[in-house]
C-alpha cells in the first residue's frame, strides 16, 4: 500500500486491467513519448520510459520518497536473468531461471545423480495418475510427502508461469497430489526435476524478428514477427488412454482422472501467456474438450488485449485462434449441431 501511494503521489496510476502495473507522468513530463510505465512485484519494480530526463526525474523523486536502488541494465529481476540483444535489424530479450533451477536440483539431492540426455519434455513420460496413493502409509509418513512435495512443486511451479512453459502440464498434474502425496508421487517430482538438469539454461525469448525454429514446430506458421495469436490444443479423457488387457485387474479410477487436459499458448514476439491445466468436469467427446479448452483461452486472450489496449500497444484485429479441431473450428464459428447445442446454451 505504501509504495501505491507513493506511485500514485508521483502521478502515476495502476492499469484497470492490471493493479500491478503502474502509468502516468512525472511532474512537467506531459508529452506522449515521456510517459513512465512501471511493474511492481511486492517491493521489485522494473519501468522503462522513452525520455532520458523523465526517468531521472522520476529516479530523483522516488529516492525522496523511498529508499530505492536502481540499477541502469538490470540483468537479474525477480530470479529471472535477462540477456538483451539490440542492433539497427533486431531487439531480442532472453529470460531464464537457472538459478532457481540449480537450487532446486540441490535441494533435491541430484547434484550428482547421472541424467539421460533423452528425458522427455512432455508429461516427462510418466504416467503421475497411476502412481498408488497413500492410504497404507503411517500418519507421519504421510505428512513428510505431503511437506516434500509441496515444495518442490511450489519451485516448479515458479519455473513454470516465469520461463518454462514446458513443465505447465507435469507441474499441474503434481500439484493434485498434493494433499495426499506418496514416496511415489516423490520419485514422479525427481524425475522431472532430472529434466531441468538436462535442459539447465532453458528458457522463452522475445524477438523482433521471426523466429525459423518456432514456426518448424507451429503448424499454423507466425507470418509476421510482431504477429499476436493464440494456439490452443485438448486431449480427450485420462493421462493413461491405452487400451485395456482383459486379464488385469484395474483399480477404481477416480473421476478427475478422467478429465481431459487443456494447453494454450498466447504469442507476441514470444510466449506471452501460457497454461496447461485439467479440466474442471468430464466431457463426453473430443469437441467438447477443444470447445471448453478455446474458452479458457479467450478469456485469457481478452485479459492480454485489454491489457495492451490500455497500454497504447497497437494491436493488428482480428487476433487469430488456432485450433486443429475442425467441430471446435465450426462451433466457433456460430455454426452448431444437434450433439453440442447445450453448449451454446
Amino acid at each position: 500500500m505504501k509504495a501505491k501511494q507513493v506511485l500514485n503521489d508521483l502521478g502515476l496510476h495502476e492499469c484497470n486491467n492490471a493493479p500491478c502495473i503502474f502509468r502516468g507522468y512525472v511532474q512537467g513530463h506531459h508529452n506522449k513519448d515521456e510517459e513512465i510505465i512501471l511493474g511492481l512485484y511486492v517491493d521489485d519494480f522494473v519501468y522503462f520510459s522513452s525520455s532520458k530526463s523523465a526517468k531521472a526525474l522520476f529516479e530523483k523523486l522516488l529516492s525522496e520518497k523511498l529508499n530505492v536502488e536502481f540499477y541502469p541494465n538490470p540483468t537479474q529481476f525477480l530470479g529471472m536473468k535477462s540477456h538483451i540483444i539490440h542492433t539497427p535489424k533486431e531487439t531480442s530479450i532472453y529470460l531464464n531461471q537457472q538459478a532457481i533451477v540449480e537450487y532446486l536440483i540441490a535441494n533435491a539431492g541430484l547434484d550428482h545423480d547421472h541424467v539421460n540426455s533423452t528425458l522427455t519434455r512432455y508429461r516427462l513420460g510418466l504416467q503421475v495418475d497411476k502412481v498408488p496413493s497413500n492410504d497404507n502409509l503411517p500418519y507421519k509418513r504421510r505428512e513428510e510427502c505431503q511437506n516434500i512435495l509441496r515444495s518442490y512443486v511450489g519451485s516448479l511451479n515458479w519455473l513454470s508461469t516465469g520461463t518454462r512453459p514446458n513443465l505447465s502440464t507435469i507441474t499441474n498434474m503434481l500439484a493434485q497430489y498434493s494433499h495426499a502425496a506418496s514416496p511415489g508421487h516423490i520419485t514422479s517430482t525427481k524425475y522431472a526435476i532430472k529434466y531441468l538438469k538436462v535442459t539447465l539454461g532453458y528458457g522463452i525469448c522475445f524477438s523482433s524478428k521471426t523466429i525459423a525454429t518456432t514456426n518448424a514446430y507451429v503448424k499454423f506458421p507466425l507470418d509476421k514477427p510482431d504477429m499476436t495469436a493464440a494456439l490452443l490444443d485438448a486431449n480427450w479423457g485420462p493421462q493413461d488412454a491405452s487400451n485395456p488387457k482383459l486379464d488385469k485387474q484395474y483399480p477404481d479410477l477416480d473421476l478427475f482422472k478422467s478429465r481431459s487436459i487443456s494447453v494454450f499458448l498466447i504469442w507476441r514476439l514470444g510466449p506471452l501467456c501460457w497454461s496447461s491445466k485439467r479440466q474442471t468436469l468430464t466431457v463426453r467427446s473430443s469437441a467438447k474438450a477443444e470447445i471448453y479448452a478455446t474458452d479458457e483461452c479467450v478469456k485469457s486472450l481478452q485479459h492480454i488485449f485489454h491489457i495492451l489496449e490500455e497500454l497504447h500497444a497497437s494491436i493488428p484485429l482480428p487476433i487469430p485462434v488456432l485450433n486443429d479441431n475442425s467441430a471446435c473450428a465450426t462451433w466457433a464459428k456460430f455454426k452448431t449441431t444437434k450433439g453440442l447445442h447445450h453448449l451454446q446454451i
